[in-house]
């Protein structure tokens, strides 16, 4: 009497297929879309543009003070943050999930949760500014009444936002942070 052994390698084929769903795709957080397409009351910029002054800064210039750079999302995609290397492997839980669970599930909603937790981190780092971002000049605090850097409004904080892209360049997700 013998034993026959069938040994099928479908999980393999199957994870190959998944990996392929979500390679390609691409999670970005930040000041877009609507939001950041709006014109700041008062001024000539979208909201994009004011996250990407403030987050480079200017130099002076003959009719305006120099602004410093507070890199609010710098801060959070080079993980500058204390608890930074703690939201990257959060981060990559999700990607990994979308790679290595059943491909039922559409694989750009599973990795929205990464561009929820970015645009999150971003929203959390305008918050903190106060804390980590160089102080607002005394012109600055008299005309906001207060010293807050990178907050006036909260328009542009709550400007942040996230999708998930596939290769071909369409939002496949999008959301808050």
């Amino acid at each position: 009497m013998g034993v026959k052994v069938k040994y099928e390698n479908k999980g393999l084929k199957n994870l190959a297929k998944r990996i392929n769903g979500v390679d390609g795709m691409k999670v970005r957080a930040g000041v877009l879309g609507f939001d950041g397409n709006q014109i700041v009351p008062g001024t000539e910029l979208t909201y994009s543009e004011l996250a990407a002054i403030q987050e480079f800064g200017i130099p002076r210039g003959p009719r305006n003070p120099a602004i410093p750079a507070r890199p609010a999302m710098r801060r959070v995609a080079f993980s500058q943050r204390q608890d930074g290397p703690l939201l990257m492997a959060k981060a990559m839980q999700p990607y990994l999930s979308a790679v290595t669970r059943p491909s039922e599930n559409d694989p750009a909603k599973r990795l929205s949760v990464i561009g929820f937790d970015m645009a999150s981190a971003i929203v959390d780092s305008y918050e903190t500014s106060r804390s980590w971002a160089k102080p607002n000049a005394s012109e600055t605090i008299e005309k906001k009444g207060f010293n807050f850097p990178l907050t006036e409004t909260g328009k542009l904080k709550s400007s942040v936002s996230f999708q998930v892209v596939d290769r071909t360049g369409n939002v496949r997700a999008q959301g808050k942070g």
